[in-house]
């Protein structure tokens, strides 16, 4: 109790200087002022996000609420990116808040509080796990949220967000929301493969069941030496992190097997062999030289039952490559 006191007290001091931000929250409300400061709390410096700010939400000089949440930034922030922004990221017609964590300088990270219409107040920070570059996945205790560059999708109910290491890393997280809770649906990974002239790219689905989409390693002079296989390559992530409603299938024909080739060329190794009538589903086309290859996606149940799978595959992921159009239809 002493404790809030001595906050209330700090941020009733502060709020005469600090800069308040007008926020539009819905048409039919009036706008409300919300203000970041400093909360009084000393830094932990054992933190990733050591400052915990204060956020003072007031409308005509009524404070309605206060709140904090964890900053690599301070107050005083002063940069390109704004300490508190309004943008609607849950798409139920009324603006939530994305508060500055930190910015580098490539990756600008906010945290996410949703208004609530039936409280007429922010709820606290979204939180998740962290995700763990080493071994791909969501891990730990919940903790507070963190987008990075987020893009929003309305019409598929989608947050994309993307998070560089480096020019040649990073990693690209579609969410989508389960009421109020924001959870990964896809992970499309571009990681270091432990060599200077290679790439790593891993997709993961989260569903009722996580399921690697693919896992290779790829040529660095290949992927990024081309403006063509870039673009390609991260095009092909469209259909998977959007979540397309109508994805295109191919079945494999006018041949008793074909192999995925693992670059868009005839003297690329093959990742598979696949029997005739094995559907694949599309992610690319007019791809490689005489634009004749096919970028396709083998989910793992159907790599399950492939006439082969390449020495090295991990086991139980499924397949990305390419296959020539002509044994496509």
């Amino acid at each position: 109790m002493k404790r809030t006191i001595i906050l209330l007290f700090t941020l009733l001091l502060t709020l005469a200087c600090a800069r308040a931000d007008e926020i539009v929250i819905h048409p039919d409300l009036a706008p409300v002022d919300v203000t970041v400061t400093d909360s009084g709390i000393p830094a932990d410096e054992s933190l990733e996000r050591p400052n915990t700010l204060a956020v003072t939400v007031s409308r005509g000089g009524e404070v309605l609420q206060q709140f904090t949440y964890g900053s690599l930034e301070t107050a005083d922030f002063s940069g390109v990116a704004p300490l508190a922004q309004a943008k609607d990221i849950n798409f139920d017609g009324y603006a939530d808040l994305l508060l500055l964590t930190a910015q580098g300088a490539r990756n600008i990270y906010q945290a996410a509080s949703l208004y609530n219409a039936e409280t007429g107040l922010f709820d606290a920070p979204l939180t998740w796990p962290k995700w763990n570059w080493e071994t791909h996945a969501f891990e730990g205790e919940p903790v507070q949220l963190e987008l990075c560059i987020p893009e929003l999708y309305p019409e598929y109910g989608i947050v994309v967000t993307t998070e560089a290491d480096g020019y040649a890393h990073g990693v690209d997280t579609a969410w989508v929301w389960e009421g109020r809770t924001l959870r990964p649906a896809v992970v499309a990974e571009r990681y270091d493969a432990g060599n200077p002239d290679a790439v790593g790219e891993r997709v993961t689905q989260f569903a009722t069941q996580t399921a690697v989409l693919w896992d290779e390693t790829y040529p660095h002079s290949w992927y990024y030496g081309q403006d063509r296989v870039t673009q390609e390559r991260f095009a092909s992530m469209d259909p998977l992190t959007l979540a397309a409603a109508e994805p295109e299938y191919m079945t494999v024909a006018n041949v008793d097997w074909v192999n995925v080739r693992k670059l868009d060329s005839k003297s690329s190794d093959a990742l598979a062999g696949l029997n005739a009538g094995t559907e694949v589903r599309v992610l690319g086309r007019a791809a490689g030289e005489g634009e004749g290859w096919v970028r396709v996606l083998v989910h793992p149940d159907e790599a399950e039952n492939a006439r082969f799978i390449a020495d090295g595959h991990m086991q139980g992921a499924g397949i990305t490559g390419y296959i020539w159009h002509s044994y496509l239809e």
